[in-house]
């Protein structure tokens, strides 16, 4: 197995992992003083759901495909008979699943999919990051001034309702909140129009109310522009 070969539960990367805090403000639970904690997570500190067998097929199908397994934190794996589009008889897909990690710190909304058919990797059925690692270093956002911007933005997470195409958005009594902000990588194209998607990523911030995912806002670090996450209901 190599080395960079890393596993995890299916679980997103939000707020409910707390590995560790530090608190700005107060510690009261009220918004106004600033109450907000830092939350870090650690891929080891997420069981492995995956057996022998699927890290097998894992090491397998990356070796043979020349594909490195750095920075991924496998989850899911899974095979099937499929005939796809152009094809004359069943192939042996697999797919498998994985978040990415840099300097030990996780991509937000974000995991790779790997699709193959018998053995070979299908570029144009995956979705893949294949952009540049993102660069070391501190982050600029300090507590309060992300407690301040998710202020100033998380009334405007907007709820997509199909029925009746009814839109809703948060209480105004979400203010009182305290809230955890959670450091990592999102995809620079969320905050930047002009950047295609899947080619860069930037420092952010995952921010929200204690132990929730509503209302989230996420916050590029180094501009502190926001990206209310909106909701939508299938």
């Amino acid at each position: 197995m190599k080395m960079g070969l890393k596993i995890a539960a299916v679980l997103p990367i939000c707020l409910t992992f707390i590995i560790s805090c530090k608190k700005s403000g107060s510690g009261s639970n009220s918004g106004a003083v600033g109450c907000i904690s830092e939350e870090t997570l650690s891929m080891d500190s997420l069981a492995p759901p995956l057996t022998q067998a699927q890290l097998t097929v894992i090491d397998n199908l990356f070796s043979q495909n020349n594909l490195p397994t750095s920075n991924q934190q496998f989850f899911y794996v899974d095979s099937n008979d499929y005939t796809p589009p152009g094809y004359n008889a069943n192939v042996d897909q697999v797919m498998i699943l994985s978040y990415r990690w840099y300097n030990n710190l996780p991509v937000l909304r974000w995991n790779d999919n790997y699709i193959f058919y018998n053995g070979v990797l299908q570029p144009s059925a995956s979705i893949i990051y294949e952009g540049p690692a993102p660069g070391q270093g501190s982050f600029r956002q300090s507590l309060s001034s992300l407690h301040t911007i998710w202020l100033n933005n998380f009334i405007k997470v907007a709820t997509y309702w199909p029925l009746g195409n009814e839109v809703t958005y948060p209480n105004p009594g979400f203010r009182d909140s305290c809230l955890t902000a959670l450091p990592g990588y999102l995809d620079a194209a969320m905050f930047d129009s002009t950047i295609a998607w899947e080619t860069r990523l930037v420092k952010a911030w995952q921010v929200g109310p204690v132990g929730s995912v509503y209302p989230m806002v996420y916050i590029e670090d180094s501009t502190g522009a926001p990206f209310p996450s909106d909701i939508f209901i299938p």
